[in-house]
């Protein structure tokens, strides 16, 4: 029944895309024949590389590349009057060599998938009955409660704590200074340690029950939704949704309470993913609402060129004034008039600002793919001189990033209050990244290169935690996020590898360490 739906779901989808890659045809103003072909090359890229022989790997990277290239794109031509609109600048319509480029993208990765399924092996292990126990398995398995009662303690505590003292937040800065090991500490924990340790409680259950306790798969979904929460991501829905693939994948193999399971997880994944998200999107708003009303009158001044609304905005700019000061301030100065007038042009400019709207804006542009690829095209200085440049890039908190420079896009870094700095970055993604060389031969074969040794890596993390699937899943997920999200600072992805490995070598230790009995309990 479950893969009957799942099958019918596949179909509709299918249909539904090939429906919309039909409309759109008509308002692309260059080669149809391109156009419909570049569609089909990404449709099918995503279909084959989410069968149920792919890698979770395949999986998810197949996924933010069709959102990114095929999604996007078929958007910004239908809703947005066929215009391609590519960080902050609009673009032609006609793109036929930039549409090429995507065509041969979706080869190679269906071409990686091909070899990845037909040659290279990899059902590396198979569930044994006689498994060593480790002493942690024997302590989850003997006192389950105790335990889970302590993780849930421990992560709502570090998740509280990261509110107050906004530690690690997405797209906020923290200016006070913490001690380095606790900070980097509760990073490491929010993004990796805790579901980490999710993963491992619900393989020890697979390994010695046979099953999956409703109670232990509810912890793990709430300390995704509390961590993601507490640092202001809004990319729960598509976590818990790759969470959500592979606990229905298991909950099928080991055949009890499917239906009753798998349903009541999506509702809840569907209710805590909505959830999260409204109150992200408050907090965010709430935090930034005078500062976007100052960069949309930015804009209106650039594009209306009204001079009453740019002397305003100079004004304001050289007599700032912080809006949480504690310092008593004259509020009939000529200062806080102003401030007052920015306000009340600024909320009617911004009325459709709302999480709404947030929302929508996520759905269908947010993705990073076709146009970041168009902004690298258009760029007359590629060179492998250039691509190392990029790579040499240093984080900063007083500057745009390396491809906000070469993009023109002028993002504003501001003070939200005395702690934070609210600082968002452009990506290019690790597709247009590589493109920084202006070699599409190296593009393609460093793309077919990444897919292999990912694929084969998830397969060989499979063979030393167990056929821990759920945590396999877990650090392909994270591992595809990065490629994705890359260009920024990319030097720094050391820090990214290590918390990869500490994450496996805890793995690994919670499995392996003291075996205390031989078989299942």
């Amino acid at each position: 029944m479950i893969l009957q739906i799942y099958k019918l779901f596949r179909f509709f989808f299918l249909t539904l895309f090939i429906l919309f890659s039909i409309y759109a045809v008509n308002l692309y103003e260059g080669s149809k024949l391109i156009f419909i072909i570049y569609c089909l090359s990404f449709v099918t890229m995503f279909f084959y590389l989410t069968d149920k022989k792919s890698t979770y790997f395949e999986i998810f990277f197949s996924f933010y590349l069709f959102m990114g290239f095929w999604l996007k794109y078929i958007y910004s031509l239908i809703w947005r009057n066929g215009k391609v609109i590519a960080s902050g600048q609009e673009f032609s319509n006609n793109i036929d060599q930039v549409l090429i480029i995507g065509i041969l993208i979706a080869a190679i990765c269906l071409l990686s998938s091909f070899i990845n399924k037909k040659i290279i092996k990899k059902n590396f292990v198979i569930y044994n009955k006689n498994i060593k126990q480790s002493f942690f398995e024997y302590l989850y398995l003997n006192y389950k409660f105790l335990v889970l009662l302590i993780f849930v303690l421990t992560f709502c505590t570090i998740c509280f704590f990261n509110v107050q003292l906004n530690i690690h937040q997405r797209g906020f800065i923290n200016l006070i200074k913490f001690d380095p090991i606790i900070t980097n500490l509760i990073k490491w924990l929010l993004m990796f340690g805790f579901t980490t340790f999710s993963c491992f409680l619900i393989n020890t259950e697979i390994l010695y029950k046979e099953k999956i306790n409703f109670s232990t798969a509810l912890v793990a979904l709430i300390e995704i939704f509390t961590s993601s929460t507490s640092m202001l991501s809004r990319i729960l829905t598509v976590k818990a949704s790759f969470f959500f693939l592979v606990i229905s994948r298991e909950i099928l193999r080991l055949k009890k309470n499917v239906k009753k399971f798998i349903f009541a997880y999506a509702v809840l994944i569907l209710f805590l993913s909505s959830f999260s998200l409204y109150i992200v999107n408050e907090i965010r708003i709430s935090k930034t609402k005078f500062f976007i009303n100052i960069v949309n009158l930015k804009k209106l001044s650039l594009i209306e060129n009204k001079v009453e609304i740019k002397k305003l905005i100079e004004d304001i700019d050289s007599n700032w004034v912080d809006p949480n000061s504690t310092v008593k301030a004259d509020w009939k100065s000529p200062v806080w008039e102003k401030r007052k007038k920015v306000k009340e042009i600024g909320l009617l400019i911004n009325e459709k600002h709302n999480s709404f709207h947030i929302i929508y804006d996520m759905i269908f542009q947010r993705w990073i793919g076709l146009d970041s690829l168009i902004v690298v095209f258009n760029y007359e200085h590629k060179s492998f001189n250039f691509l190392i440049e990029a790579f040499g890039e240093k984080k900063t908190n007083k500057s745009i990033t390396f491809y906000e420079k070469i993009s023109d896009l002028n993002r504003i870094i501001v003070n939200v209050d005395n702690s934070q700095i609210m600082k968002g970055n452009t990506l290019p993604g690790i597709i247009s990244f590589l493109y920084y060389s202006g070699n599409l031969y190296f593009v393609l074969f460093m793309l077919f290169l990444l897919i292999l040794f990912f694929s084969s890596f998830e397969n060989f993390l499979k063979k030393i935690t167990k056929n821990n699937l759920i945590f396999s899943s877990f650090i392909s997920s994270l591992i595809v996020g990065r490629l994705i999200n890359f260009g920024y600072a990319p030097k720094d992805s050391y820090l990214f590898i290590i918390s990869i490995l500490l994450s496996i070598l805890i793995m690994i230790f919670l499995q392996r360490a003291f075996y205390i009995q031989t078989g299942k309990k």
